[in-house]
């Protein structure tokens, strides 16, 4: 069983939301892919003015989710949830004209960061099923807290880690390190898509890259570049069958 996963690493404008949303759909018309993955807040920019794109929000919402249907493709992306307890940093699936959402947990307030002071923690994990793969859902700080993605592949069955990240080059090196390790401990893929670029006082690395079960880079990204690849069922029942942590697991 394989299916085609677009690693892509596009550059966001902050608070453009229609510009955005055009660089999704134009990457939807010409990619040959089953998935498309978009970096943490994408839609918005990272640095987005809430008052400035509240209005436009729901409607690009609903365009890609549209999108999603008419192609049968399946489209994630982050960008804000506003609701009346306040905002949430989140990762919007979009799957053949259903939408999932998953609210990132963990909240950076250190450095350059000042999320817990923007957003509103999530409390849930969550996965999806597309075209025979289950993925579990993570955003950034949440890669640094293995139990997550543990949840994801133990209860839920995951093959593929997802990680959409909003990651500035003085991070670079622990994302490096933590990334292969999620990949052995969970003997999944990992498809981690960072921002590019220059954002504020944020400067982006990029760097994102799929890992095999056995957390061996597959490809990674420098510039604004989308990457494809194919993925392999049989992967990662091989893995799992030589390295059996997930069955050896006590949780």
């Amino acid at each position: 069983m394989n299916m085609r996963l677009a690693l892509c690493q596009r550059k966001s404008i902050p608070n453009d939301i229609h510009g955005n949303l055009h660089t999704i759909m134009d990457d939807v018309d010409h990619l040959d892919a089953d998935l498309l993955i978009y970096p943490e807040l994408f839609l918005t920019g990272y640095t987005f003015d809430e008052e400035h794109i509240r209005d436009q929000l729901n409607e690009a919402l609903a365009s890609i989710q549209d999108t999603s249907r008419k192609k049968d493709v399946s489209i994630l992306v982050g960008a804000p949830e506003i609701s009346n307890e306040g905002i949430y940093n989140c990762a919007y699936m979009f799957t053949s004209g259903t939408m999932e959402t998953y609210r990132k947990i963990h909240l950076p307030e250190f450095g350059p960061f000042t999320e817990k002071s923007r957003f509103i923690p999530g409390s849930e994990p969550i996965s999806f099923t597309y075209k025979g793969f289950t993925f579990g859902l993570c955003i950034c700080y949440d890669l640094f807290f293995p139990e997550l993605m543990k949840h994801c592949t133990m209860y839920d069955g995951a093959d593929v880690i997802i990680c959409i990240s909003a990651s500035p080059v003085t991070s670079r090196t622990a994302f490096e390190r933590v990334l292969p390790a999620r990949a052995v401990e969970n003997t999944t893929y990992v498809a981690y898509v960072n921002n590019i670029g220059t954002m504020g006082e944020l400067e982006f690395f990029g760097g994102s890259r799929l890992l095999d079960p056995g957390g061996n880079e597959l490809g990674t990204i420098d510039g604004e570049d989308i990457m494809t690849f194919e993925l392999d069922k049989n992967v990662i029942e091989n893995a799992r069958k030589m390295r059996p942590v997930i069955k050896d697991s006590r949780f």
